[in-house]
């Protein structure tokens, strides 16, 4: 996000900025150029190690990740300018700093993450922090604003906690940065927007597309059974596509289409989308944390609509391949289910790409063996359904037992 829509976002929601870092550093040093007859702003600026030009970077990029020098200006401004320590706490602050970070030698955070021992590794996932940054920590070496502010708030402390906890590490939100105005903003908003997100975006969205699949399934049947219906044929379904669009078959007298290398090229576009471009990004992190994500500025609405909308089109690709990859017609109720064994499928790959290819591969082969099975041994085919659910239950049993032991410490802590 440009500083051009974040000033924007701040007009939207009537947000007022404080005065800046670079303003309040301005007029002290104005005040000291006036006082000892210095000749020009930038002498007082090179007293502080710092020339106009960068002042003026800094006012214009105010969200700048030049903290160090930031840092060390204000202390040097301190001891020019003889300020009391409030005063120069203040000033400070104006930059998103805290001198008290000095004095607490980050020990403030490491007691933290010690309170958080048996869930440090849930933490830095839900949000979206590596693991890394625990070494510095331990290593007493200070964390970076933002991921600290992404794991505090991943652990659901109140904004006071959160300003405490930055202060150790020589932070703190500012009223005059843009990107901490918004943070504060939905911090002090947080149970009102959770009200709204239970009521209206935390409707479970499985729940929400079983639903829909009712709804679709029966105005296909509709439109089979009447406008679109084949008037040659006996049973409900359209008139045969062209032969010149049907998906050319890999292995004669197979299945086996050309819709394997689509679903090989879907996968490898995937993996690239979630893992390389920003938007793959913040879809990953709406679904992993949602308060953490919107907290670092990502459009939550936007992003859930178009995280729908790619994965309902790719729902609707594949029963396009199998259409046009076997029967060439719609048949009223042709799908034995296939949107059920996906949501296993995506269950078994652990949702990613290289995974899902190699689960529905299996389940494919599961499937095809069923009535072989059926046919040549005389087994039922639903014991292929119960291996299935076996499978998934085998999978999703270590998840389960995290988080039964999840809450069982968080019993034990209360």
């Amino acid at each position: 996000m440009n500083n051009g829509k974040i000033r924007d976002w701040l007009k939207q929601h009537a947000l007022v900025l404080e005065e800046g870092f670079c303003d309040s550093l301005r007029s002290i040093a104005e005040e000291y150029k006036t006082r000892y007859g210095y000749g020009t702003l930038n002498e007082v600026y090179r007293l502080l190690g710092i020339s106009r030009q960068q002042v003026t970077y800094w006012k214009a990029n105010p969200c700048s990740t030049q903290t160090k020098k930031r840092y060390f200006t204000v202390l040097e401004a301190a001891e020019l300018f003889c300020l009391s320590d409030e005063a120069a706490e203040l000033l400070a602050n104006k930059a998103g700093l805290s001198l008290q970070g000095e004095q607490e030698e980050n020990t403030g955070v490491q007691k933290l993450f010690k309170q958080y021992t048996d869930k440090q590794k849930k933490l830095f996932t839900e949000a979206n922090v590596t693991e890394r940054m625990l070494y510095y920590i331990k290593a007493d070496r200070k964390p970076s604003k933002e991921s600290l502010l992404a794991l505090v708030i991943s652990m659901g402390m109140e904004t006071e906690e959160i300003q405490q906890v930055l202060r150790t590490a020589g932070y703190v939100l500012s009223k005059s940065l843009p990107t901490d105005m918004i943070v504060l903003y939905f911090l002090e908003h947080q149970s009102e927007w959770n009200k709204n997100i239970s009521l209206v975006w935390q409707i479970n969205e499985v729940l929400v597309a079983i639903m829909l699949n009712y709804i679709m399934r029966y105005l296909t049947s509709y439109f089979v059974h009447g406008p679109l219906k084949d008037p040659k044929a006996n049973v409900a379904q359209t008139v045969a596509v062209n032969e010149n669009y049907m998906l050319t078959k890999l292995v004669p007298k197979t299945q086996l289409t050309t819709a394997l290398l689509l679903a090989l090229v879907i996968a490898v576009l995937m993996y690239f989308f979630f893992k390389k471009t920003r938007t793959g990004f913040n879809i990953r992190a709406v679904g992993e944390n949602r308060l953490a994500a919107q907290a670092s500025g990502i459009a939550m609405s936007s992003t859930i609509i178009l995280t729908m909308a790619v994965s309902g089109g790719l729902a609707a690709l594949t029963g396009v391949t199998e259409v046009l990859g076997k029967t060439g017609k719609f048949v009223d109720g042709f799908s034995p289910g296939y949107g059920f064994t996906g949501i296993a499928v995506a269950v078994l790959g652990r949702n990613n790409p290289a995974g899902v290819l190699l689960s529905a591969l299996l389940f494919g082969i599961m499937d095809s063996g069923a009535m072989k099975m059926s046919y040549v041994a005389g087994v039922s085919s639903n014991m292929i359904k119960v291996m299935q659910g076996l499978v998934i239950l085998f999978v999703a049993t270590p998840n389960l037992v995290n988080f039964l032991r999840s809450r069982k410490g968080e019993e034990k802590s209360e």
